[in-house]
């Protein structure tokens, strides 16, 4: 059945090439995570640990900048690259490259300011706290390169990239915390992870760099749309907001408990990303070309599915074993929650699909769908939180119906459009 359903689609589709692709990296990534987070779980301990997965939330937020930064460029890249106007996908490179550069100095000035209240507040150590802002000047110049890479389909440097991040996380992480830095050490480790990417980043557009640039009327907003970072905002809070509030609630033990059962959970998400991040300007080509883009959602959302699938049978079957092998015995009152963590993310990966879908056909509305679920998250933590598996109760809950809300959404606008388009 999945055959035929594939051998519907043209030959010169690259969809399921590029996603596998750039899957491949994607793995190597989360393995590199994989080790990493194995090293750190055993050696830091829980409570340590704790803190290290608040500062993995605190990043997440962060890069809801990288992210958006990262996907208008594509939308432009991707949208300029149909029309063989590589000379201004030059310009695009060179003007943002300077913008950003200045941004990063402001940002990471920022960052300072900020470590006066939110260490006090989230009980992070200051000089952990402090030794992200290292990264910050990379945050905002990383993803004008890697936004292009993507726009551009070149997804064999992109995948690159991906590993040069994942080695650096390990071998600086795993080599500061073994010296005696604890969780400081392994903060920098991705700091430098920030910096190999950004110098491979680099080299693979070094011909690019060297390409006549021809300068055309760019706004801020092609570098940095407003609605995009409205969605991805609301949809970084979505998935980051709970390891906060978590520790509001319970003690520093349990939510470290809690923040490396989200982790396990966050791979399926991370996984599907690869599909997201390959759909995503085929689908902007596609709109700016005037042509009909339905037939990549679907296959896109068939290909997470297969994905989810695995990743939920996994977790049913396997919950003890995956715990002994990701973070040792210490962590083993997590399985019970283990596969509803998963659950709860691979619906989340399949309403970030749909969200980036709507993305590149340039749609907004939807996002009052997101900013309702994410107050609704945010509320029900807020009224059941007697329990670890309480928690996780309601975020199935809220992401399930997130879900079939955008899919509705989705789906209901895909019809319009063929309607204007038949003239009815």
């Amino acid at each position: 059945m999945l055959k035929k359903f594939f051998a519907e689609y043209k030959k010169e589709d690259s969809l399921i090439r590029d996603s596998f692709l750039f899957f491949s990296a994607s793995m190597i990534l989360n393995l590199a995570g994989f080790f990493y987070h194995f090293y750190m779980g055993r050696v830091l301990g829980p409570a340590e640990y704790g803190i290290l997965g608040a500062m993995l939330s605190l990043l997440y937020v962060i890069l809801v900048f990288f992210t958006v930064v990262q996907t208008s460029v594509a939308n432009v890249t991707a949208r300029l690259y149909a029309k063989h106007t590589v000379s201004k996908v030059a310009y695009l490179l060179r003007n943002g490259s300077l913008w950003f550069a200045a941004g990063g100095g402001i940002g990471f000035l920022f960052y300072l300011f900020t470590s006066f209240f939110i260490p006090g507040l989230t009980k992070i150590p200051l000089w952990t706290y402090l030794s992200l802002s290292l990264a910050i000047p990379f945050i905002f110049l990383l993803p004008v390169g890697r936004g292009i890479l993507q726009g551009m389909q070149n997804f064999k440097h992109l995948s690159v990239n991906l590993i040069a991040e994942g080695i650096g996380k390990v071998v600086v992480g795993i080599l500061l915390v073994a010296i005696g830095w604890g969780v400081t050490g392994a903060v920098l480790g991705i700091v430098f992870s920030f910096i190999s990417a950004f110098a491979i980043a680099i080299i693979s557009l070094r011909c690019l760099l060297r390409q006549r640039a021809d300068a055309f009327a760019l706004h801020l907003s092609d570098y940095f749309s407003s609605s995009v970072l409205a969605s991805l905002l609301i949809l970084t809070l979505m998935y980051s907001i709970d390891v906060l509030l978590v520790r509001s609630y319970f003690d520093s033990v349990q939510a470290g408990y809690y923040a490396s059962a989200s982790l396990m959970g966050k791979i399926v998400f991370f996984a599907s990303l690869a599909i997201t991040t390959v759909m995503f300007p085929k689908a902007t080509a596609l709109h700016a070309s005037g042509k009909e883009s339905k037939h990549i959602l679907n296959k896109s959302l068939v290909l997470v599915f297969i994905l989810i699938a695995g990743a939920l049978f996994s977790t049913i079957i396997f919950p003890r074993f995956i715990v002994l092998l990701l973070f040792g015995s210490e962590y083993l009152a997590i399985t019970n929650i283990l596969w509803i963590f998963c659950l709860v993310f691979s619906l989340f990966s399949l309403a970030y699909l749909l969200s980036m879908y709507n993305i590149s056909l340039n749609r907004s509305s939807f996002n009052y769908i997101l900013v309702s679920f994410l107050g609704l998250e945010i509320l029900a933590i807020l009224l059941f939180h007697k329990s670890l598996e309480e928690v996780v109760f309601v975020l199935v809950g809220v992401m399930a119906a997130l879900f079939l809300s955008l899919l509705i959404y989705t789906f209901k606008h895909n019809a319009k459009t063929e309607l204007s388009n038949t003239g009815l």
